[in-house]
């Protein structure tokens, strides 16, 4: 009984190259398509395990801070990555757990944007426009202000303890 109930729960298996065909045919016939996530290259926005619901583009361009489904040029399998700059049909695109980005991709590349993420049975906010971009300058402003912050400490740090070695001796 209980066997039962973990295959109903797991589902299908699908390999990534499989899951890029199936996502195309039912983004084709204009239908959201949900499938688990694995990885942990959006961590902690989408984790290993989280239910993702892709809905198609319907000729409206992903924006900055959205999440996309596209076929990985190199991996040849579906990924999720968020967008980080649109510009002129190219997106430049990137995993929330990675520093650099992944890919530039074409706007026609993309399978699909995820509209839904559940997790435990909850379904998850997921963030607009407005909010993505001040969250970005924001952690990238503190980041600077720490690492300038830091340096200084050494600095100081530095002088205090020569002052200091120059005082006992």
């Amino acid at each position: 009984m209980k066997e039962e109930k973990n295959r109903d729960r797991e589902g299908i298996r699908i390999p990534g190259k499989d899951l890029v065909g199936i996502c195309r045919a039912v983004q084709q016939k204009g239908g959201a398509f949900s499938f688990t996530a694995t990885g942990r290259s959006m961590m902690p926005a989408i984790c290993n395990g989280d239910v993702v619901t892709l809905s198609p583009l319907r000729n409206v361009p992903p924006f900055p801070g959205e999440v996309v489904a596209f076929r990985h040029p190199d991996l040849d399998r579906l990924v999720l990555h968020r967008v980080c700059r649109v510009k002129s049909g190219l997106l430049w695109i990137r995993g929330d757990h990675q520093r650099e980005t992944d890919a530039v991709i074409a706007i026609q590349q993309v399978l699909g944007v995820v509209t839904r993420i559940r997790r435990d049975g909850l379904h998850l906010r997921l963030p607009d426009r407005y909010r993505y971009p001040l969250r970005t300058r924001i952690y990238w402003r503190a980041r600077l202000v720490r690492a300038r912050f830091r340096c200084r400490a050494r600095l100081f740090l530095r002088s205090v303890s020569g002052r200091i070695s120059r005082f006992r001796s």
